[in-house]
């Protein structure tokens, strides 16, 4: 008799623009604990110029890897929307650490809930950062935008809440597009940690910093 198929609890849609550094580790915390055919895990690679697929295929062997020659997250997001195979469809940054557990406490959390949206627990680490970044992460999260934890890197949205998401604009900031599609309907997870790596200098904050209010303001313009 052949074996039935497991049908995933949901699809993990992982976005990757050079990042052969990571992806083995991200992929390999997801996979390893996890039931074969658990999750639909999809990496769509845009615009790499190293070996960030062939890392993703040796890491994960039973995911799909979309390669794409145009550097777009966006696009990214969109090609891995249009090619998951289960729902609700978890999106999850490639230098962001979390593992099936996690995985399986978000959709849980959506699951059970009628929101559109489920999103993790950030915790960032900042052991090797510079002492400015440590205290503005400290300073950071004393805002009332963390009252209901931050959202970004690291959530599930439901069938319903893809239907109002739409598809991806180009922007710089596909986090805080769909936090202003989905967060007023969006349940938080606490069970769902999720490790982001901070900047280790002031001069890369200011980076990351920048291309998110250079984002905001695309946001505001064309809405």
């Amino acid at each position: 008799m052949p074996k039935q198929k497991t049908t995933p609890i949901c699809s993990i849609v992982v976005p990757a623009y050079n990042e052969a550094a990571v992806i083995g580790d991200t992929l390999k915390a997801i996979t390893e604990p996890a039931v074969p055919g658990e999750f639909d895990l999809i990496v769509v690679c845009n615009g790499c110029h190293d070996h960030t697929a062939a890392v993703a295929r040796e890491a994960a062997p039973d995911a799909r890897i979309i390669e794409l020659a145009v550097a777009s997250k966006s696009m990214a997001l969109n090609t891995g929307i249009r090619a998951a195979e289960g729902k609700p469809i978890v999106f999850l940054d490639a230098d962001i650490k979390t593992d099936a557990v996690a995985i399986r406490s978000l959709v849980h959390r959506l699951n059970w809930s009628d929101a559109f949206m489920a999103y993790g627990t950030a915790i960032f680490n900042t052991k090797e950062c510079s002492w400015a970044v440590r205290a503005f992460y400290e300073a950071w999260q004393q805002n009332t935008y963390f009252d209901k934890r931050k959202m970004g890197g690291f959530f599930a949205v439901s069938p319903q809440g893809l239907q109002t998401l739409g598809y991806f604009p180009n922007t710089l900031n596909d986090d805080e597009f769909v936090r202003r599609q989905l967060m007023a309907n969006s349940v938080w997870a606490e069970k769902a940690p999720y490790i982001v790596e901070a900047p280790r200098t002031l001069k890369n904050l200011i980076k990351v910093r920048s291309r998110v209010y250079r984002g905001n303001t695309i946001l505001e313009a064309d809405h």
